[in-house]
């Protein structure tokens, strides 16, 4: 595969906590991505899209490690194409590197919250060596050959093939939010909305960009329409030769009328946030020909 896409999904938010006001957001590096993708580890552990991406490997620790290897490669090949990656810190008051090392070579992120963004003119054409520097390589080779189908045909290609439908040339004017995870120890307290806000204010608003994202939690669709999301459509993410149906039950959303989410397949919800800060609803084009009218 050349090419990796924007990939999935969100994990619990809370929008109803106001956050400290003395909390800083971190842009997270080649220094300290290491520590960021053992905090999106931690957010995940119950995700039903990860368990199902890795639930063919049965021994734990090899599972762990595939995990990890693909929250890595995330944040890394986001970095190295230009895009954004946040973080906040268990301690806000240390510095960006007084703990980077020694998180690296533990099992605990010194990250209460992180979160991966694409901007509109994201690199996404990528080449082999970049797929091996961002660590792909090594994500293929720990998740075997069914992981390999899972990640890099199956989600990869429902990702890619989604946003590219649901947008159509607003894509040109919309950051994605990739990931966004908070440590188990550290829900409740506000840091994702501080993460998601900070965006708004710094990249999107003043840019009257669209965001869009894909959630792997049902759940969390409440949460983010407080935030300016609609609801678009849902997607699953399985095996296209195996016996999963799946039946369309209105114009935009769907259910699988055979097999276990988790087990065989995962769903993601797409949700757009409009523009004038998320107070106009996305209309397909719209943004587009505001941009270019403008232009």
């Amino acid at each position: 595969m050349a090419s990796v896409q924007s990939t999935p999904k969100t994990g619990s938010v809370s929008a109803s906590t106001k956050s400290d006001p003395s909390l800083t957001v971190e842009v997270i590096t080649y220094d300290t991505y290491k520590s960021a993708a053992k905090c999106l580890l931690n957010a995940f552990v119950d995700d039903t899209l990860d368990k199902y991406l890795f639930n063919h490997i049965k021994d734990h620790r090899q599972r762990h490690k595939a995990e990890l290897a693909l929250y890595e490669a995330y944040l890394y090949s986001h970095i190295l194409r230009g895009g954004l990656c946040l973080g906040t810190r268990k301690n806000s008051t240390s510095s960006s590197s007084s703990s980077s090392s020694d998180a690296s070579d533990s099992e605990v992120s010194d990250f209460s919250c992180v979160s991966i963004w694409a901007p509109p003119d994201l690199i996404i054409e990528d080449g082999y060596l970049t797929l091996i520097r961002s660590g792909y390589l090594r994500v293929a080779w720990l998740s075997g050959f069914e992981g390999f189908k899972k990640i890099f045909t199956q989600l990869f290609n429902v990702l890619s093939n989604t946003k590219d439908r649901v947008l159509g040339d607003d894509n040109k004017y919309t950051w994605s939010l990739i990931y966004i995870g908070t440590d188990v120890d550290s829900r409740g307290k506000g840091y994702a909305k501080h993460l998601i806000n900070y965006m708004f204010k710094h990249y999107i608003d003043n840019n009257n960009y669209l965001t869009y994202l894909e959630s792997s939690a049902t759940s969390n669709i409440p949460i983010y329409k407080k935030f300016g999301f609609e609801h678009i459509t849902d997607v699953y993410v399985y095996n296209h030769n195996s016996d999963l149906s799946l039946e369309r039950i209105n114009n935009t959303n769907s259910k699988v009328i055979n097999g276990k989410l988790g087990v065989n397949y995962g769903r993601l919800d797409i949700m757009v946030r409009g523009s004038n800060k998320g107070k106009t609803p996305w209309k397909k084009g719209e943004i587009f020909k505001i941009h270019n009218d403008t232009n």
